[in-house]
């Protein structure tokens, strides 16, 4: 398996680039993520590495999308995360497909849609986190050409309207809203916040936990898993290195004493295995 990591800044990538095989960065305007992104000009700026071009575009959007593409590729873009289909159909033109990776957060769940996009020539899906261990695994087992993300907060909710702004705007009253990363959500009947943010491309609500997996990270592998993400948005660089790390080490006969470790150090994340012992439908 694989490790691969997202990042925001060059001191990030400095930092994870030693733990992990490969690292993403968002492409700022075009990425569905709340990590900072970076301009085309800044992300080719350096060492060829990973992106989140992985938005939901008008087509008035496809001109400039192409034209990020071409100099992705030029620059050498090692793989190219999207979610909407005419990406596809530019990669096509520009002989970019085998380096695609279908990353639509949460729509990937079932063995007829990996077989779909696998049949693409793709490089790799990736299966939706909000799923059981089981419905992982037989995603997994369906194509060698998969990515799961393991560790990191979850994308719950994405819309492309500035509901923080229009918030704002009802209750007229100016609460610094816009790009704050500091903001969370509650619900009445729970506990826990989940982080909210809002830039250019709209909103994201992420989970009030951070997923960990290396309780299941083996059973992953052996069911075939290639690619574990980490997500590191809303996490500290030192919980994003000590994770990758761990996922380095991580074996059946020390799972246990890693998680809990990992736990105790991290107490204010929230930590959760997520969905995989909960049944989807109850």
């Amino acid at each position: 398996m694989k490790l691969i990591v997202s990042a925001e800044t060059k001191e990030q990538i400095n930092a994870y680039q030693q733990y992990a095989d490969e690292i993403v960065v968002g492409l700022k305007g075009l990425a569905c993520s709340a990590l900072s992104g970076m301009t085309i000009d800044e992300i080719i700026d350096l060492e060829p590495c990973s992106v989140f071009m992985n938005g939901l575009f008008f087509p008035e959007q496809l001109s400039h999308v192409e034209d990020c593409m071409k100099k992705l590729k030029d620059w050498g873009v090692i793989s190219l995360y999207f979610a909407d289909p005419s990406v596809v159909l530019i990669a096509r033109k520009l002989d970019m497909v085998d380096c695609l990776i279908y990353r639509p957060e949460s729509l990937v769940t079932s063995s007829y849609d990996m077989q779909f996009w696998d049949e693409l020539g793709l490089k790799a899906i990736s299966i939706s986190p909000l799923l059981t261990k089981e419905e992982c695994e037989i995603l997994l087992k369906t194509t060698k050409h998969n990515e799961l993300t393991i560790h990191g907060r979850l994308m719950m909710s994405f819309s492309k309207r500035p509901l923080l702004q229009s918030y704002q705007k009802q209750i007229q009253k100016d609460l610094n809203l816009y790009k704050n990363r500091h903001l969370t959500l509650q619900e009445t009947k729970r506990e826990g916040k989940m982080p909210v943010f809002e830039d250019e491309t709209g909103t994201y609500i992420y989970t009030d936990f951070v997923l960990e997996s290396f309780m299941y990270i083996n059973d992953f592998e052996k069911a075939g898993l290639t690619r574990g993400f980490v997500d590191t948005t809303f996490l500290s660089k030192e919980a994003v290195v000590d994770a990758l790390k761990l996922y380095r080490e991580v074996n059946q006969s020390n799972a246990e004493m890693i998680r809990q470790n990992y736990r105790e150090k991290y107490q204010e994340l929230d930590l959760s295995s997520g969905y995989y012992e909960q049944k989807t439908i109850k």
